[in-house]
């Protein structure tokens, strides 16, 4: 990797952190920080936000948003079987993202849920057109098909929230 690459990819990394420390600080885990030693055989992840999640970051440009989406959920996968962790996120950064459009977005393997939201739609062939076209930050959830092996693609609040859900951990009460 370039060292061009590779301080992308560490900029990227410890954005995800604060996106992290923004959406769920009470998720995270003390000290949420990068891992560092990406690369390692038995690499267990990006970054230690929160205690059961690997997580994986990829932060390519617009011509390789397909391939960061990808590695992402696939890596994020065999990330959290090195760690025995229960749960995979793989995050992918959208290169020019409006401002009205999700910067994050979560991409796995398998939902944190039994079901996926109720908007979501299946077999979105091209990636590259679902990101472009912005991801809803509340509710969009697509499941796009590389062969048979389907790849979920949400903005991260939405996947927080199905983590949460499928974890017992919930928001804690605003305070009166």
């Amino acid at each position: 990797m370039t060292n061009s690459s590779k301080n992308k990819g560490d900029r990227g990394e410890r954005e995800a952190v604060e996106a992290f420390q923004t959406l769920c600080p009470d998720l995270l885990v003390w000290n949420a920080q990068r891992l560092l030693g990406a690369g390692r055989k038995e690499d267990v992840g990006d970054l230690l936000v929160i205690d059961d999640v690997a997580v994986q970051v990829k932060n390519f440009g617009p011509k390789y948003l397909s391939k960061a989406v990808y590695e992402a959920a696939e890596g994020a996968r065999v990330q959290a079987g090195h760690a025995r962790k229960d749960y995979a996120l793989g995050m992918v950064i959208v290169p020019r993202a409006r401002k009205d459009k999700v910067r994050w977005v979560a991409v796995v393997e398998q939902w944190p849920t039994s079901r996926l939201h109720d908007t979501a739609s299946s077999a979105v062939a091209a990636i590259d057109k679902v990101v472009a076209a912005g991801i809803d930050a509340e509710y969009t959830v697509q499941v796009v098909r590389k062969g048979a092996d389907p790849v979920i693609l949400s903005s991260l609040p939405t996947w927080v929230r199905a983590y949460r859900h499928a974890s017992g951990r919930h928001e804690p009460e605003a305070a009166a």
